[in-house]
């Protein structure tokens, strides 16, 4: 598809839209053709009269210009014509945000953007895709999604020129949402989904103290230039849709322009026109989605690994921390229970004996004497008497003989 001629009065009123919609109809065969045979292909509209007229095979310093008497048809209603068998049908223009916006509204995905710009136009050229028989096979989503691989990586070189909106169109990152300049868009959908980044990735792209220093600029503890060498490596992410974390649409251009494209804040200011605190504020909001997303997934991989099956002198054990502790307090609470009962029943056996104060009327005598002016006092303390046992006079013959035993 080269062009689409649209009368300029009737221009953005969907007359484009209708005209590719029905051609892909009609080489999809939903159109249905009154044409059994399949058609014949073109052999250049020559009759014999004007071969003959024009000298046969003769050269073209020999060839006579004739006016010739039996044409094909120009056009041909598409109820008397069978349809070729296509896969796609391809267009190639200058990539604007609008024309973008157009063919992809009409299910055309990108699949190429070449790198330098035209010299007459100063546009990039884009080839675009719809595929029309698709028959199971998803072939161009595997191109698109090589191509937007590539696109994320491109960004920092050629590309950076592009204002934030467009690139983001291309990219088409699943979990932007529209919220305005203040960034109030989809907040609270962080939700895990297929092909989300896992704690060994984690591990392996972020240290310790690189999480540490999000932390901090997330608790606006730090200033945003700390954590400038991290941008780069959580916007990749989330446009390779490994981060299922919902942002703004000023929030995801933000991301980009400052992680993929290297822009300055300063940049992004004429790029949205947006002032500076209001994209710094944006970017704050960012970071700390990002952050809670991958602080909530290493807790839950922590807790994942404590709670499994860990294999002890041989056995293995089955009941975890928290339910041991509460049958051990259901227990306990029950023994206690049961000694209660027994005491009020005036059951013995409970040990209270042990607490018992001692029935001497002449120690209590002497501890209340102690008091100034025969006040009780808040504490007594009776001391228990030790128990003196009676002295046995043993025979001499028995103390001799255990003296002289060796």
């Amino acid at each position: 598809m080269v062009r689409i001629a649209t009368h300029p009065e009737m221009t953005k009123m969907g007359y484009g839209g209708r005209a590719i919609e029905l051609l892909s109809k009609f080489y999809s065969g939903q159109l249905p053709s009154l044409s059994e045979a399949a058609p014949a292909p073109s052999k250049g509209a020559r009759s014999e009269e004007g071969d003959a007229a024009e000298g046969g095979g003769g050269g073209l310093t020999e060839e006579k210009i004739l006016a010739r008497k039996s044409l094909p048809p120009l056009l041909v209603p598409v109820t008397q014509r069978r349809a070729d068998a296509l896969d796609y049908i391809g267009v190639s223009f200058g990539i604007t945000s609008e024309l973008h916006r157009f063919w992809r509204r009409n299910a055309f995905k990108c699949i190429y953007v070449r790198q330098t710009a035209s010299d007459l136009t100063g546009e990039h050229t884009a080839i675009c895709i719809r595929q029309l028989q698709s028959g199971g096979s998803r072939w161009l989503d595997a191109f698109e999604a090589d191509f937007k691989r590539r696109f994320v990586s491109l960004l920092a070189y050629e590309f950076r020129a592009f204002t934030p909106p467009l690139p983001l169109a291309i990219l088409e990152p699943k979990h932007v949402r529209s919220g305005g300049a203040e960034g109030r868009g989809g907040e609270g959908q962080e939700t895990a989904a297929e092909g989300a980044l896992t704690v060994a990735e984690v591990e392996m792209l972020l240290t310790s103290y690189d999480l540490k220093r999000l932390e901090a600029y997330a608790s606006n503890i730090v200033d945003h230039h700390i954590i400038m060498d991290l941008v780069p490596t959580l916007a990749r992410l989330y446009y390779l849709d490994r981060l299922p974390i919902a942002l703004s649409f000023t929030q995801g251009a933000m991301l980009l322009g400052i992680g993929l494209q290297n822009k300055t804040v300063d940049d992004l200011e004429k790029d949205l026109k947006l002032e500076a605190r209001q994209l710094l504020a944006n970017f704050n909001k960012v970071v700390v989605r990002i952050t809670k997303f991958l602080r909530s997934l290493r807790e839950e991989h922590a807790e994942k690994s404590l709670a499994r099956k860990q294999t002890i002198s041989g056995q293995t054990v089955t009941m975890s921390l928290d339910d041991e502790l509460s049958k051990d307090a259901k227990a306990a609470h029950k023994k206690l229970l049961a000694a209660a009962e027994n005491a009020a029943r005036g059951g013995g056996g409970g040990g209270d004996d042990e607490y018992a104060v001692a029935d001497d009327d002449a120690a209590w005598q002497a501890v209340l004497g102690k008091t100034k002016d025969g006040s009780i006092p808040l504490s007594v303390s009776i001391p228990k008497k030790r128990q003196v046992l009676p002295c046995v006079q043993l025979p001499p013959t028995l103390l001799f003989s255990s003296t002289l035993s060796p």
